[in-house]
């Protein structure tokens, strides 16, 4: 049975500080933080849909296995061409997206260190693509939902180019 937004959150805030300061290490040293763009506009969706990822990738089950347990979340496998990784230890990946996300980003931010900037932009994502009024009324009453404007479009776009920006920054800027 899918956990409520409402239950999700109460969740995370019965985790202790300590596994909130672990996933942020985990997500620092081991994941990444984007912003995903679908592109192809098929069914109702009239504009591009962009979503928010945090994602673990490592190939230690019982990682997997806390982060799940934990967190919840989607763990799987990634796919990759054999004869590229013969001997190698299959990948598993851990994941949480849109909402669940932030949630999650929202409680360990403070413990975060290299990746704090883009868990903030992905912050900002949620916050801007959240404060939107998604749906109206039609004229017979129903309820539907109302596509992205150009700029809407192009201020999510910004987002996340920035995080990708972020993603691929060195960090090697020494503090003094």
């Amino acid at each position: 049975m899918p956990v409520t937004r409402k239950d999700y959150a109460a969740m995370i805030d019965a985790v202790s500080e300590i596994d909130k300061a672990r996933l942020a290490a985990y997500i620092d040293g081991e994941g990444t933080i984007y912003i995903n763009v679908a592109t192809g506009l098929h069914g109702r969706h009239k504009t591009p849909q962009y979503r928010l990822s945090v994602v673990i990738s490592n190939t230690d089950h019982r990682l997997m296995n806390w982060l799940k347990s934990t967190f919840d979340g989607s763990v799987y496998y990634v796919k990759y061409e054999k004869s590229k990784h013969l001997g190698k230890k299959p990948i598993m990946r851990w994941q949480m997206n849109e909402r669940m996300a932030e949630t999650l980003l929202k409680a360990c931010l403070p413990y975060m260190i290299m990746k704090k900037a883009q868990a903030e932009v992905g912050l900002s994502f949620m916050s801007l693509k959240l404060s939107r009024e998604i749906r109206v009324r039609d004229g017979r009453g129903r309820i539907i939902q109302m596509p992205l404007t150009d700029a809407e479009i192009a201020k999510r776009h910004a987002m996340k180019l920035e995080i990708e920006r972020l993603n691929k920054s060195t960090g090697l800027e020494i503090a003094s």
